[in-house]
């Protein structure tokens, strides 16, 4: 199944690889051009999170009426949502492309450097080699391998990926604060298994997670700026007082 998933991916790579003679600066240019497609996508998903943002004094009136009765409270949401035409599952398709994007990548690594007819020469970047495992050991000293900064980076970067996520989204929704120790929880844990995880596969691979959680953040920080659940919700709501207006100034005309 990865395999289907890895061919388009590897005839990119193998393409921006052609053109600029490495594949570290095909990995960069892959993951840019993937964040492009899927820049749509992050602005639909911001338009969905202010909708739900815009129904925070409705969603704090149930919440009074249904007070500690939480499936109460659940079922009247769900009901609410489906009225207003709002997905509170919509933000799970970004991450769930995101994923097949790892896997499909991790397959593409593995299938170019096991490829004889590729130079792994082209893998080079400052003198670390992406086509080699990062393979940890427990003596560090005598161990010691320059790849697995990779790994270190890896960790960091996606540690900042979900912090700022996470802090975006309890803007938007004050309900994930009450999710406080779920939340911490998943901050740490998904930053440790890419560190578990980049200590097992090809640089490469590693270097691709690195690239993905630092343009992924820069496109959250830029959609967050320019499409923010205020700036949306007031855009939407002068929209709707101009029509109010126009509807007034047509009766009166009547």
């Amino acid at each position: 199944m990865f395999d289907i998933i890895a061919i388009p991916f590897e005839y990119i790579l193998n393409f921006f690889e052609s053109i600029t003679g490495n594949y570290a600066v095909a990995i960069i240019l892959f993951t840019v051009a993937v964040q492009l497609l899927m820049f749509p996508l992050s602005v639909k998903q911001q338009k969905s999170m202010a909708k739900q943002a815009k129904l925070r004094p409705k969603l704090d009136a149930l919440k009074e009426k249904c007070g500690d009765d939480r499936q109460k409270y659940s079922m009247e949401m769900n009901e609410l949502y489906q009225r207003e035409n709002i997905s509170p599952m919509g933000g799970c398709m970004p991450m769930l492309i995101r994923m097949l994007l790892l896997l499909g990548v991790y397959q593409a690594v593995r299938n170019m450097v096991g490829n004889t007819n590729v130079d792994t020469s082209s893998f080079m970047l400052f003198g670390i080699d992406l086509s080699e495992p990062l393979k940890f050991s427990t003596d560090i000293i005598h161990n010691f391998n320059i790849n697995w900064i990779l790994a270190i980076i890896c960790f960091v970067t996606s540690f900042l990926s979900m912090y700022i996520s996470n802090k975006q989204q309890q803007h938007i929704n004050p309900d994930m604060q009450q999710q406080g120790g779920s939340m911490k929880g998943m901050m740490f844990i998904f930053p440790f298994m890419s560190l578990f995880i980049c200590f097992s596969v090809q640089g490469a691979f590693a270097f691709y997670w690195i690239c993905s959680n630092v343009i992924n953040t820069a496109v959250q920080l830029i959609v967050n700026n320019f499409f923010s659940a205020d700036k949306i919700i007031a855009k939407e709501t002068a929209q709707l007082g101009k029509e109010m207006r126009d509807k007034e100034r047509e009766r009166t005309a009547e």
